[in-house]
């Protein structure tokens, strides 16, 4: 349908280079699969696995099975008389990406630097806060929203755009002025929350990694209305995206340090710091 609505005529040379990225997406999904799944299996087998991490990492092994799933369902969604990609389905997908990825670096920090608390309060909000915008991100990319309103921070001539409100109750979702709208301004609360959290774990003793997420969410705010204001090229998107995946590891890591008993983080903290 893509092909006799949008790009009829196009040369099979032009077709090679747009589902480049498509297919090497999902070849390294599955070398993905094997690298982690053929190393699991061994560990489980010959008893290495650590006390305590067996489930964690079987559930991750189905994660990332569920995942190829959840890419099929969404690619097949494109597969109709729409000729686009289902926005609610892309959401879900780059949910379970980051819930995989999240659990990778969680368990990474356990391994290496003791088990920690949870995130709560203020962190865990912080956390979920990122979350929502990165998601909100992905309805905003699933409708080609980023090509509306193309400044910062008006929308026309008002914070709010004139289309807000014209889907009823699907608005947030359905509507790409009002998914724009909502992206611009979780991400200016999310920006907020995680500088103030910063700040605060600069006074402790995870300053180095407090530095990181103040750099990263920093980086993050300014890429992303340097994205829009460019009308979203492929590139700054590239980066968008991938800032807010280095953007959610080092919170993920500074949440991780402050949940640790104190005499996990004196022993983690490099030769100079704990003289």
């Amino acid at each position: 349908p893509e092909y006799q609505q949008l790009n009829y005529g196009m040369t099979l040379a032009a077709f090679k280079n747009i589902f480049f990225w498509e297919y090497f997406h999902r070849l390294w999904g599955r070398l993905l699969g094997l690298a982690f799944g053929l190393p699991f299996l061994f560990f489980l087998l010959t008893g290495r696995i650590p006390n305590g991490f067996g489930l964690r990492l079987g559930l991750l092994l189905l994660l990332g099975g569920f995942q190829g799933v959840v890419g099929w369902w969404m690619v097949k969604s494109g597969l109709t008389q729409d000729a686009s990609v289902s926005q609610y389905r892309l959401a879900t997908h780059l949910g379970v990406a980051l819930v995989i990825f999240s659990l990778l670096i969680w368990t990474a920090f356990d391994l290496r630097d003791g088990r920690s608390k949870g995130p709560a309060g203020h962190a865990l909000a912080s956390l979920v806060l990122l979350g929502v915008t990165i998601l909100a991100g992905a309805l905003v990319a699933g409708m080609d929203a980023g090509l509306l309103y193309n400044h910062y921070p008006l929308m026309g001539n008002g914070l709010v755009p004139v289309e807000y409100g014209d889907h009823g109750l699907m608005d947030p979702f359905d509507n790409p002025a009002s998914a724009q709208f909502h992206h611009r301004w979780i991400a200016a609360l999310t920006f907020g929350a995680v500088v103030v959290l910063g700040l605060k774990a600069r006074k402790g003793q995870m300053k180095r990694r407090a530095n990181l997420v103040l750099a990263a969410v920093s980086l993050q705010f300014i890429l992303g209305i340097v994205t829009l204001l460019h009308g979203v090229p492929v590139s700054l998107g590239g980066m968008h995206q991938a800032g807010a995946v280095v953007l959610l590891g080092c919170l993920l890591a500074l949440i991780h340090g402050n949940g640790q008993p104190a005499l996990n983080r004196q022993n983690n903290l490099p030769d100079n710091a704990q003289a």
